[in-house]
């Protein structure tokens, strides 16, 4: 296994919080006790990151305009994660 640095704290602590990772990822760990002369590591331990679904907010401000045949949808958009819209319409009365 390519072990890389993660991060490091003084002595005495009894956590880490590693930050920045990938969503979907499997990433195992090892701490590593060292002073000038030595160092002993600990049995690896694995976790799996959540996937990020960055949250939604409600387009705002919808407004539809009729003419021929056609009507045209126009919103305030409010959301930077998107990937897209979808539209669902009634006629009137429907619930």
């Amino acid at each position: 296994m390519g072990w890389v640095f993660a991060g490091s704290v003084a002595g005495g602590a009894i956590s880490y919080t590693d930050t920045g990772l990938a969503g979907s990822t499997i990433y195992t760990y090892v701490v590593r006790a060292f002073n000038s002369q030595n160092y002993a590591d600990s049995d690896p331990a694995s976790a799996t990151t959540e996937v990020e679904v960055p949250q939604l907010f409600v387009p705002e401000n919808l407004t539809a305009k009729a003419s021929k045949g056609v009507v045209n949808l126009a919103w305030t958009d409010t959301n930077t994660g998107e990937t897209g819209y979808r539209f669902l319409r009634a006629e009137a009365g429907a619930r």
